[in-house]
């Protein structure tokens, strides 16, 4: 199993793949009044189908994202309530930024007021990333959501289904670790301040990089 893993991994890293973050609300954490949104670098992300609108990715677990989408998702199935940024070439530090696991969450409050926000921090004495780029509220979801305002594509979503893949391999259930595969509809567009001929980041090679105009 480890041999096809790795050689699957292998072949798609000499595939240029979308980068895309996800962001959503967080619930209020205890003894603290504040709302948090919360993001990460999604590994994987694909369209599944145009007609219904679908959209398919995974995500590691245990995570407190998907955990927060779950709940999202209950308490109102009907509502999008999490974004999918596609992103463009310009937000190369926000997709390294989120793919680091253990990203603290980030208070909504923090962005009235520059010294607040420059107080928030992401891994160690690192700057958090919705503090390093362009953001603006969803028009999209009830629950406040940040959209990255320079993305390519903005989607605006709700979970359809939630599939433990560890199931897949039951002799490995002393692993905690693993991912759950999440399948979304998509609702709405958000509207973004991109220029019409910004290009797309793509993952490839293991790097960020962008394509030719």
């Amino acid at each position: 199993m480890s041999t096809i893993a790795d050689s699957l991994r292998n072949v798609m890293r000499t595939s240029a793949q979308p980068v895309a973050v996800i962001t959503t609300n967080l619930s209020r954490i205890k003894d603290d009044d504040n709302q948090y949104v919360h993001g990460a670098t999604l590994s994987s992300f694909t369209t599944v189908s145009l007609d219904p609108p679908l959209v398919a990715f995974s995500l590691r677990i245990p995570s407190r994202l998907a955990d927060a989408l779950t709940e999202g998702n209950t308490q109102n199935p009907t509502q999008p309530h999490f974004i999918i940024n596609i992103l463009s070439q310009k937000q190369e530090v926000a997709a390294a930024g989120f793919a680091k696991p253990g990203l603290p969450p980030f208070p909504l409050s923090a962005l009235d007021e520059q010294a607040a926000k420059d107080k928030i921090k992401g891994h160690g004495d690192e700057p958090h990333p919705f503090t390093q780029i362009a953001t603006h509220h969803s028009a999209s979801t009830e629950q406040p959501v940040l959209v990255l305002s320079e993305s390519i594509g903005a989607l605006a979503c709700s979970v359809i289904s939630r599939h433990n893949l560890q199931q897949e391999h039951p002799k490995q259930t002393q692993n905690t670790e693993g991912s759950d595969l999440f399948l979304a509809k998509v609702h709405a567009f958000e509207k973004l301040n991109t220029q019409e001929n910004l290009l797309p980041l793509i993952y490839w090679n293991r790097r960020f990089t962008t394509i030719k105009n």
